[in-house]
C-alpha cells in the first residue's frame, strides 16, 4: 500500500507537491483549503484519488467572529471539493 499524503497549510507546498509526484498516493489527508489549492493548481486530480480525509472539520461549528469566518471558508472549500468529486466520478 502506498503511504498517505499530508497536505495542510503552514507546510511548504512545494515539498508537499514533490511528495505527491514521488509517492503518487491513493490517500490524501489535508485541510479543505490546501486540497482545493492543489486541485486549482492541477497538482491533485480527484479522478485519480481514492480517498480524501478532511482535517479541521471542527471549523464548521465555530462561535467567535474570527472562527465563524473560518467556518464559512471551510464550508465553501468543502462544497467545492464535493462538487469536483461528483464531476470526477460516476456517482
Amino acid at each position: 500500500m502506498k503511504p498517505p499524503a499530508l497536505v495542510i497549510g503552514g507546510i511548504d507546498i512545494k515539498e508537499q507537491r514533490r511528495k505527491l509526484i514521488v509517492d503518487r498516493p491513493t490517500i490524501i489527508v489535508g485541510t479543505p483549503g490546501r486540497i482545493k489549492e492543489m486541485i486549482d493548481k492541477e497538482w491533485i486530480s480527484l479522478a485519480s484519488v481514492n480517498t480524501v480525509v478532511v482535517d479541521e472539520a471542527d471549523k464548521f461549528c465555530c462561535s467567535s467572529a474570527q472562527q465563524n469566518q473560518s467556518g464559512v471558508k471551510f464550508f465553501e472549500d468543502m462544497a467545492c471539493l464535493i462538487n469536483l468529486a461528483r464531476q470526477s466520478k460516476e456517482v
